[in-house]
């Protein structure tokens, strides 16, 4: 139905007006989003993750248990699903979005790139 920038302050509530509170949310991020994330989320939705690259992100507990929010971790199947994954991906030619791409050498940059949430995709390290 649409989309929101995650770097407005409002991205919450711009996300529910335009499409409406979830049953479910996946995120890949954490860090300070959980907020929102939770905000989007209808009475017993469920936020599932899968990492942390915004940081630890920190479960606003009231909302979570007013609303009965569940939430729940997962480090993305069996070795079993990861070759299934990679067999699709093969398959369907799937190409990831390329924000950068910076030499070795340049790796503290690339990491501040990261850290500053500058990328839209993701940033590459050459190493030869």
């Amino acid at each position: 139905k649409g989309g929101v920038l995650y770097t407005s302050a409002s991205w919450a509530d711009e996300l529910v007006q335009t499409a409406g509170h979830f049953d479910l949310c996946v995120d890949s991020a954490a860090g300070s989003g959980w907020n929102g994330i939770c905000e989007t989320l209808k009475p017993g939705g469920r936020l599932v993750f899968f990492g942390a690259t915004r940081g630890a992100g920190e479960i606003p507990m009231r909302k979570a248990f007013f609303k009965q929010i569940s939430v729940l971790g997962t480090a993305m199947g069996s070795a079993r699903d990861f070759q299934a994954m990679l067999d699709f991906v093969q398959a369907k030619n799937v190409r990831p979005v390329i924000d950068s791409i910076f030499p070795l050498e340049e790796a503290e940059q690339a990491l501040t790139r990261m850290d500053q949430g500058l990328q839209t995709g993701k940033i590459v390290l050459r190493i030869a």
